[in-house]
């Protein structure tokens, strides 16, 4: 498997329920999808990206990012934007900050197109 870089068949499928996201369900939009995959293909995929992924990133590249980060979190980012709000606030009167919420950006992807070209 790890020789080909093929996964087995059976490691790629998952359970999928719909979790609800709004108070009501309107539309597909409303729903989240969870995935359950099997247990010894999550483990090989953190065996993976432990082992390959995360030596091959510079820790410069990614500094400033939190998300898909095993240490990181929601929480770091916001200490983070803190502390440099508060550094910038010693040497200028005001500081601007410009912060964008991706959460619904998956969404309006087109899937299809998505799958065909990766």
């Amino acid at each position: 498997m790890l020789q080909t870089g093929q996964p087995p068949s059976a490691w790629k499928s998952a359970l999928v329920t719909p979790i609800l996201k709004s108070a009501t369900v309107k539309s597909f939009c409303d729903l989240r999808p969870i995935s359950v995959t099997p247990i010894l293909s999550r483990f090989i995929e953190r065996l993976i990206v432990r082992k390959f992924i995360t030596p091959a990133l510079s820790l410069d590249l990614i500094s400033d990012q939190f998300a898909y980060r095993p240490t990181a979190s929601t929480t770091a980012a916001f200490i983070s934007l803190t502390h440099a709000v508060a550094q910038k606030l010693e040497s200028c009167n005001y500081v601007r900050c410009l912060q964008i919420d991706y959460a619904k950006a998956f969404d309006t992807i087109n899937h299809p197109i998505l799958f065909r070209n990766l």
